[in-house]
């Protein structure tokens, strides 16, 4: 227990407005809903904006932190934002080419699409 307030304590002193991206489920666990919109490739083409989320959960005395991929969008101003996803196979589309990974159904493996965003 004194871990979960020693991590709440911390995580209300980093953000301006904790109540806007923390959340709780009673003496289990924090939820920190975060954001970073400066993100950029390494030859910075785009603008990138990125939502996760990271769920530290508290039990016997130990943290489990697991961190989750939200939503990458892609800004190349002036065109339309695209929505990239984690996977082709989170995609709705039966081909979907805006995605960080591609998954093989030669081999049933994943493959690294776009090496500058993994």
């Amino acid at each position: 227990m004194i871990y979960k307030k020693k991590t709440l304590t911390y995580l209300n002193g980093i953000y301006s407005v904790p109540g806007a991206v923390i959340s709780l489920v009673d003496g289990e666990s924090i939820t920190v809903n975060a954001m970073n919109d400066t993100f950029k490739t390494r030859l910075a083409l785009y603008k990138y904006k990125y939502r996760y989320n990271v769920v530290l959960q508290f039990k016997d005395g130990k943290i489990k932190v697991t961190p989750k991929y939200v939503l990458l969008m892609e800004d190349p101003e002036p065109s339309p934002k695209r929505k990239i996803y984690l996977a082709n196979t989170d995609s709705p589309n039966k081909v979907e080419i805006n995605a960080i990974y591609t998954f093989s159904q030669k081999n049933k493996y994943y493959y690294v699409l776009k090496d500058d965003l993994k």
